[in-house]
């Protein structure tokens, strides 16, 4: 059995922390001012997470650009689903940039593990398709922690989006 511990020493993601807020309820409006763009295709409050890969560079703002990672990044290895999609849900939780870390983001992904695997001893599905994403968080929790740590640092004085560059050294650049 994987213990929490044992998962936090994997992936290096901390356990505990604030409980993540979520919002089922935002308007155009408030996901205007959040993201700086409105999905077109919603499913059920989803958003593809291709969407957001493509609409990353459109956004304003570093803050707003943060956000959409920090969905991309919540979609793709901390709470993925078969339907390569997002809920918009955990916005609330990424409203204010410079608390994000605060976070229970590795019981997130904690759970979500668990939840894949009890479902692959039923049966239920026969793999969690590629790469078992509990390997991938650490190779990209290290690039996103290196990004929040610069926007918390940077955030008054960023007017683009710049790459820190030890994120840039990880990708290979």
């Amino acid at each position: 059995m994987l213990t929490p511990y044992d998962f936090s020493i994997i992936t290096g993601l901390r356990l505990g922390g604030e409980r993540i807020l979520v919002n089922d309820s935002f308007t155009s409006a408030g996901l205007r001012k959040l993201l700086g763009l409105v999905p077109s295709r919603l499913r059920s409050n989803n958003i593809p997470l291709s969407w957001l890969c493509e609409n990353i560079p459109h956004c304003e703002t570093t803050a707003k650009r943060a956000r959409m990672f920090m969905l991309l990044f919540v979609g793709t290895c901390l709470c993925p689903d078969l339907g390569s999609t997002v809920n918009l849900q955990y916005l609330e939780s990424l409203r204010r940039v410079g608390q994000i870390w605060n976070y229970d983001w590795g019981g997130m992904a904690y759970v979500t593990l668990m939840h894949f695997m009890t479902q692959i001893s039923r049966r239920s599905f026969s793999s969690l398709s590629g790469d078992p994403f509990v390997w991938q968080v650490r190779h990209s929790l290290e690039i996103w922690r290196l990004v929040i740590d610069n926007l918390t640092i940077n955030d008054a004085r960023c007017e683009g989006y710049t790459e820190c560059e030890r994120a840039l050294e990880l990708n290979g650049r």
